[in-house]
Order: structure tokens, then sequence, then C-alpha cells
């Protein structure tokens, strides 16, 4: 199983980096194709917020979107939830809502956490991160 972060549907939605754009929507349509794709509520917020501050979307457009997503939705808030992202947290130092993200991956039995937020390769708790763009990247002037 492969939980999809926030940036994956992000670019899914938008199509402000074309190569990006292209890439995420196969990797969304993979994983509501194969079942084998996980999001949590953390992710839905997470993409409405950023559609609301960084587009004219409509709060409807913003909802049929989101609709699209939901059955990869695996992963409600829950104080256990919080509880373990605190503590992958606290051993692995890293930001609490990235935390939250590796505890929901972990806790819906992912192997792989498709993010371009957290080190590729590094593994957290049993999940692996993996940088979707990675090989897209320009390299620094």
């Amino acid at each position: 199983m492969r939980f999809l972060d926030t940036n994956i549907l992000v670019y899914a939605a938008l199509n402000q980096d074309p190569v990006k754009h292209r890439l995420a929507a196969l990797l969304v349509k993979d994983a509501l194709l194969n079942n084998d794709g996980v999001i949590s509520a953390q992710v839905i917020n997470e993409f409405a917020n950023t559609l609301f501050k960084k587009t004219r979307r409509t709060p409807r457009e913003i909802q049929e979107l989101i609709s699209r997503f939901m059955p990869l939705n695996r992963m409600d808030m829950t104080t256990a939830l919080v509880n373990e992202a605190i503590e992958i947290k606290t051993r692995y130092e890293l930001q609490y809502y990235d935390a939250l993200i590796v505890a929901a991956a972990k806790r819906c039995g992912c192997d792989t956490l498709l993010t371009e937020d957290l080190n590729d390769g590094q593994t957290y708790d049993g999940v692996l991160c993996r940088d979707p763009f990675k090989k897209h990247h320009k390299p620094s002037p």
C-alpha cells in the first residue's frame, strides 16, 4: 500500500507544473483503480485549505474535487493517531504534521509514503518515503 501526501493531490488537481501534474494525476488514477493508495482526513483538509488559498475555485468545485479522492480516505483523526504522531515527532525530530502523516501511513499498513516533504529514501517506523518527483527536479544553479 502507498500513502499519498497532500502535495500529490494538489499537483494532480492543479496544472501549474505540467510534469508534476501529469505524474501526480497518474499516481492518483492508479491508486483509485488498483485500490492500493491511501490518504487521511488530514490530507483532505490540507488539500482543501491549499485550494482555497491558491485558487479561485468555488467551494462547490473544491467539494467536487475532494469527492473524487474520498475513496482513498482510510484514516480519520483519532486520539491514538495523535499520540503516535507525537511519539514519531519526538523520535525522528519531524514537524508535527509530517509525523501525523507518517503515523497515518503506518496505521493504514502502508510500506511507502509518496511525498516531497520528507527525505527521499528515509524510513520512519517502517514507512519508506519516496519523492515521486525527485528525478524531475531541476539542478540548482
